[in-house]
């Protein structure tokens, strides 16, 4: 079991507070009952992409962000794994 990461997310508009373990922040909010953007879940589709503003993550695999936009603090909700205590993500950026 990975260790616990507080997230705090932002998603039209409301503040979500959760814990993720060993999940994907797209995993996590799905299981926790919200309806956050995605499609294919393979890392290519870009319709899941969020602005992560504090903390970091590994993601899985990137097929569809450009180096500039992960540089720019861009990730892929579906394959990111947090990699720090906390996070704080924007889906509305």
């Amino acid at each position: 079991m990975a260790h616990p990461c507080k997230a705090k997310i932002t998603l039209d508009g409301n503040q979500i507070e959760l814990e993720i373990t060993d999940q994907t922040i797209l995993e996590t909010l799905l299981d926790a009952g919200y309806d956050p953007p995605y499609s294919c879940t393979s890392g290519v589709c870009t319709t899941c992409m969020a602005k992560l503003l504090k903390g970091k993550v590994e993601m899985e695999v990137n097929y569809g962000l450009a180096e500039d936009d992960v540089e720019e603090g861009y990730i892929l909700t579906c394959q990111s794994h947090p990699t720090t205590d906390e996070i704080e993500v924007d889906y509305d950026y």
